[in-house]
């Protein structure tokens, strides 16, 4: 087996990952957040690359039922609904809700991984899931002449990746 892995989404190209599992990690918020927010009814979760990029998603989509989150360089985003907090995630607040968010890392390590497939989003409270779901999948497999695997974390952290 081949394991790639990129300590940050910059520089990370279409290429790197397309038509790839790609597990995107990352330790401090953005994947925590998506979890708890799906967790606690909200419809969806569309990741943006830019503040600029998510508030044109949302103007293109012209929905009601949109929410604006995220943080820029560990700061509330002026004009967002809501940060990147899992604790914001509550069902009063995003219950039937889409949620388009724009983070400092977390979002773009997920733009960056988009052309993988599947994209499976890890976060901490997931943690002990996420390799069996992908094992029972059949999406990590002994190959020595295949990538098949991407693991993207949006921020630098140690981490150690193994199969068994």
């Amino acid at each position: 087996m081949k394991l790639s892995v990129y300590f940050t989404a910059q520089g990370l190209t279409q290429g790197d990952v397309a038509e790839r599992p790609v597990l995107v990690i990352d330790v401090l918020r953005t994947t925590t957040t998506i979890v708890t927010a799906l967790a606690n009814g909200a419809k969806a979760v569309l990741p943006a690359e830019t503040t600029a990029d998510a508030i044109q998603l949302v103007n293109n989509l012209k929905r009601d039922d949109i929410l604006l989150t995220g943080e820029q360089g560990y700061h509330l985003i002026e004009g967002f609904h809501c940060g990147n907090s899992p604790l914001e995630m509550t069902p009063e607040v995003v219950k039937d809700k889409t949620l388009v968010m724009a983070t400092t890392n977390g979002s773009r390590a997920l733009v960056a991984a988009q052309h993988g497939g599947p994209v499976f989003r890890c976060a901490h409270r997931r943690r002990q899931p996420a390799s069996p779901t992908a094992h029972n999948n059949h999406i990590i497999r002994g190959s020595h002449q295949q990538t098949l695997l991407r693991v993207v974390p949006s921020r630098p952290v140690n981490m150690a990746v193994r199969y068994s």
